[in-house]
């Protein structure tokens, strides 16, 4: 059993599967019915970036919370990767994470 309660838009490490282990991403559903969430790949185990539409239903026991401290180009970078996965939800996610600044 987890400790922590995982949530939508939640960054994790993938513990166990057979072709994910190692891999970072980020919860994009839960389905609380079946115990599984769609994780959406961001980087490899190797340290690579993961671009496009790669993401794997895995048991919510095959991931682990994984802290993440974002910085304003990690955010940026994020958000092009938003938009051209066409992610709506996470790409106003991000982007209110951007500090806001005067003009």
């Amino acid at each position: 059993m987890q400790s922590e309660v995982l949530k939508e838009y939640d960054w994790v490490k993938v513990v166990e599967s057979r072709y994910h282990k190692g891999c970072i991403g980020l919860i994009k559903k839960i389905d609380p019915d079946d115990g599984t969430c769609l994780v959406k790949i961001t980087k490899t185990p190797e340290g690579r970036c993961v671009t496009g539409h790669t993401g794997a239903w895995l048991g919510i026991g095959a991931v682990l919370p994984y802290p993440i401290d974002l910085h304003e180009h990690d955010i940026s970078s994020l958000i092009d990767l938003a938009l051209a996965t066409n992610d709506k939800v996470w790409f106003m996610e991000l982007t209110s994470r951007l500090p806001l600044k005067n003009f």
